[in-house]
């Protein structure tokens, strides 16, 4: 799947800086997957950002479509607030 990390804050860094800021997240997800975040033909990580309120930081997290020939099929059952 594609897993894309965006990042919430007041300023902006230039790509790699925003890479390694999302570093810990992206062993985080990969470690919830089970799988290891090195290898590209099981999930491809991509970035971006984008500017908040002052104070206010954050980051979403995006599980999008599987890529072509992954080798890893995530399921995820979503459920609606009561």
């Amino acid at each position: 799947c594609v897993v894309t990390l965006t990042r919430l804050s007041s300023g902006t860094l230039d790509d790699d800086n925003l890479r390694a800021a999302c570093k810990a997240i992206r062993d985080q997800i990969a470690a919830w997957l089970g799988i290891d975040d090195r290898h590209g033909h099981q999930v491809r990580y991509e970035y971006s950002q984008r500017r908040a309120a002052r104070g206010q930081y954050g980051v979403e997290v995006e599980f999008g479509p599987p890529v072509s020939g992954a080798q890893f099929v995530l399921g995820v059952e979503v459920k609606e607030p009561a």
